[in-house]
């Protein structure tokens, strides 16, 4: 009896500490919990928002899922993709223009915002992520892909960007080209104390964004750099957890070297 009791006590230990290892502060991280299917490019996931005070809908960003049925906002297929585009977790995920229709009139930068499930606590380190990768159909890729971590929820207008500086760009910060895999995008951020929200997208002018051209051949192609986001994350340091991995067995000589630990990816 007492072993049972033993045993029980170790699984709920377990547990709790795999509770704890799990703690992600960004709701609905993937993007798969919706009350309807996207009927429409520019409806997002609750609690996401477009942070936007403009009622034009060039300038929201959007969300696709496998379970709509209207051609635009599939996934793998979709209106944007000239092809397909898995989500990395899940079936769904967000997409957004980063840079405008280059050389035309019209200014359009889309971001995606969310409410984190709890505030920041000043003075610790967290570790924050999101994936990425360029949309098919774009003819332009670019760089300045960022996470803003705020107190307040930002907002823009049309014509407008969100004038701030993001503190999570991938190392580097180089243009992002890859239509096929999902690139990693990550940093570890210090909290000051009551950041609340989270904001992804360009925050800076075209002017300041890199930007190469690679859909000349494409033609679907749409004169702007644009993004899908998937896999957001938040994730306090203190609580942060590896699974635990001495590798695989092997034997090693004078001179050799082997990796021993986990991997975070």
């Amino acid at each position: 009896m007492k072993r049972l009791i033993y045993l029980i006590n170790i699984f709920s230990l377990l547990h709790i500490l795999q509770a704890k290892c799990q703690t992600n502060l960004v709701p609905n991280p993937s993007f798969e919990q919706y009350t309807n299917c996207p009927p429409g490019y520019i409806d997002i996931c609750v609690p996401w928002q477009n942070p936007t005070t403009s009622s034009n809908s060039n300038i929201l960003a959007g969300f696709f899922s496998s379970c709509s049925t209207n051609g635009c906002c599939g996934v793998p297929l979709n209106i944007f993709g000239s092809g397909y585009q898995y989500a990395r977790t899940g079936s769904s995920y967000a997409s957004m223009f980063i840079s405008q229709y280059y050389g035309s009139s019209s200014f359009i930068k889309h971001y995606i915002q969310t409410p984190l499930v709890d505030s920041l606590a000043g003075g610790h380190y967290y570790y924050v992520e999101f994936y990425t990768n360029l949309v098919n159909r774009s003819m332009y890729a670019c760089n300045n892909i960022g996470l803003l971590v705020s107190k307040n929820a930002p907002t823009f207008a049309a014509g407008q960007i969100i004038s701030a500086t993001p503190q999570i760009l991938n190392y580097g910060n180089p243009i992002i080209t890859d239509t096929l895999n999902w690139i990693k995008v990550s940093g570890v951020y210090k909290a000051t104390g009551g950041e609340s929200f989270i904001t992804i997208g360009d925050f800076k002018t075209d002017a300041q964004t890199d930007t190469i051209v690679i859909g000349t051949n494409n033609p679907l192609a749409s004169d702007c750099a644009q993004y899908n986001i998937d896999d957001v994350s938040v994730l306090p340091l203190d609580s942060f957890c590896l699974k635990a991995d001495a590798g695989r067995d092997t034997t090693i000589k004078v001179g050799d070297s082997v990796f021993i630990g986990s991997l975070t990816n």
